[in-house]
């Protein structure tokens, strides 16, 4: 070891620790093997953006697919009222109808 301020680490790899009043912060020393981020290149990274990127497709796409068949439900839920309300009018149309022949024939003289 040299002077007071290094610290011989790991495969004789040198970290300056610093010292009091020379205005450096406490220094760090880091063993090989013990990074912050072992092992992150830029490929690992830009895979890890990518399974981001995917993951967030695959959630966007889930969210337009219950939209879609939200929207496919309302849609079938509004034809059979539709098609209810339609069935109502056709029978008061028919009633209509009979009622009016039935006083055609009450009104008209009997043969």
């Amino acid at each position: 070891m040299g002077n007071s301020d290094e610290v011989e680490g790991p495969q004789d790899i040198k970290y300056n620790i610093g010292e009091s009043g020379s205005g450096s912060t406490y220094g760090a020393r880091v063993l090989k093997g013990f990074e912050e981020t072992p092992g992150k290149t830029a490929a690992t990274v830009s895979e890890k953006m990518e399974r981001d990127a995917v993951a967030e497709m695959v959630l966007a796409i889930n969210i337009l697919g219950g939209e879609f068949v939200r929207m496919e439900q309302m849609k079938m839920e509004m034809e059979k009222e539709i098609e209810t309300m339609r069935m109502e009018m056709e029978m008061k149309r028919s009633e209509m109808i009979l009622e009016s022949q039935q006083r055609i024939l009450d009104g008209s003289p009997k043969c």
